[in-house]
């Protein structure tokens, strides 16, 4: 600080606030921000307020370039502490926001996302920025070069995708079949989501962001082959089983690592703090008894990381649940344990409903579909209109159970019924 600012400061007239540095891996550069709220200040008192810088370096920020860096955005509030490998490297007068306002309640495991997305994609017209494109029933190749700035694929099969460091996401759905990711830059500026059974991808090591869903089985040791640059590394499973956690020593630039609804293992090989330096944000929940004990008592001291390890659960639990798209509701704030019980059962009637298709006459069997459907929903109509319990989760957690009860029928007996009228006998019988 200068003289000025120091007299500033001492009067009371600005205080000095922490300024703080951090290499992004997504970015390859350093990003910095300010604290511009302390905790137990309003808004928000149990978070602080935190202030982007527009800059970026190949070292962390000097005082001179703070004095010249401008404020990147409004105020957001992240939860405290603030983690590890965030380098404290001096304390300057607070920046002033020309209009301090509320950006959101943000995690810190999404940091450096909308930072680095307009470093990378603001060149991008407006018209592409920010837009999503929806690919269905697509076959062959797909170009997505000089397309938008993500893609959601569905129902389609697709032999390769061609990208070309232009796209920010690519999701790809499990009714849809993609052979082959072709990206001149391996990934390095992609986020992947996957919810089918293919999950490794030659050619994109540089991947920083994936995240898989409706996982049935995984193996670490061919994730971190696949994809050895990772930074963020999301797990979900329907429920699922999982090996190979020592593997997540081979990913020296892991930040971020969620692991929900698997089992299979026992924490015994979980690395600890000091293996995975980079770690800053460890959460798993839904996963065994055992493994919960061991993983908590590894990180639970770590200095810097945020740990969330909740709903441990016994080997009988993962065995009742396994095909159970409802398994979150025994337990949710707001939802009768029969209307959980319920749910399941609905779900599994109607399973066997779509397995008994194959035995109707091919031209019966989109009525039939549709029938069964929307009995569904009708079900859960009654349930909803004696005690009011579905808000947005559980309206998407009904549709997506019903949209596996569709994608069963195609692969069991090739319903002749296309998504989209899918989504209408749905949505036609339901009353929330």
């Amino acid at each position: 600080m200068g003289v000025i600012e120091k007299i500033m400061v001492a009067l009371g007239w600005r205080r000095a606030m922490p300024v703080y540095c951090r290499y992004s891996f997504r970015l390859r550069k350093y990003i910095a921000f300010q604290i511009v709220k302390k905790l137990g200040e309003k808004p928000h008192p149990e978070r602080f307020g935190i202030v982007f810088l527009d800059w970026t370096g190949n070292s962390a920020i000097s005082e001179k370039e703070f004095a010249n860096a401008r404020p990147w955005g409004g105020v957001d509030y992240f939860e405290s502490p603030v983690p590890r490998g965030f380098i404290h490297v001096f304390d300057a007068p607070a920046c002033k926001v020309k209009q301090p306002r509320f950006c959101g309640l943000a995690m810190w495991y999404n940091w450096d996302r909308m930072f680095v997305f307009k470093k990378l994609f603001g060149h991008l017209p407006d018209a592409r920025r920010g837009k999503i494109r929806q690919v269905e029933n697509e076959n062959g190749s797909l170009d997505l070069r000089g397309s938008e700035s993500s893609a959601v694929i569905r129902n389609s099969r697709i032999d390769e995708i061609i990208i070309d460091g232009e796209i920010d996401s690519i999701q790809i759905e499990a009714s849809a079949v993609v052979e082959k990711i072709s990206d001149s830059s391996q990934g390095e500026k992609l986020r992947l989501t996957l919810s089918t059974k293919k999950i490794l991808y030659p050619g994109l090591e540089k991947l920083k962001d994936l995240t898989i869903d409706d996982a049935e089985e995984i193996n670490l040791n061919d994730v971190t082959e696949f994809y050895p640059t990772l930074q963020t590394l999301s797990i979900h499973g329907k429920p699922g089983s999982i090996a190979g956690f020592d593997a997540l020593r081979k990913l020296p630039n892991l930040e971020v690592f969620w692991c929900f609804n698997m089992c299979g293992f026992d924490g015994s090989d979980m690395p600890g703090p000091d293996e995975l330096p980079n770690l800053f944000h460890l959460w798993f929940e839904d996963l065994p008894n055992d493994a919960a004990k061991r993983i908590r008592k590894t990180w639970k001291d770590a200095d810097g990381v945020i740990v969330n390890i909740g709903k441990a659960r016994k080997p009988e639990w993962f065995a009742e649940n396994r095909d159970n798209p409802f398994h979150d509701w025994d337990e949710r704030d707001g939802i009768p344990k029969a209307f959980a019980k319920k749910a399941f059962s609905l779900y599994k009637t109607c399973k066997t409903q779509m397995l008994a298709l194959s035995s109707l006459p091919e031209a019966e069997r989109p009525a039939a579909f549709a029938e069964a459907v929307r009995g569904f929903v009708a079900a859960f109509n009654v349930m909803d209109e004696k005690e009011p319990f579905i808000e947005t989760i559980e309206r998407e957690e009904i549709y997506e159970a019903a949209l596996d009860l569709w994608r069963l029928a195609q692969k069991q007996c090739g319903l002749g019924m296309t998504e989209d009228e899918f989504i209408d006998t749905f949505d036609n019988r339901r009353d929330w």
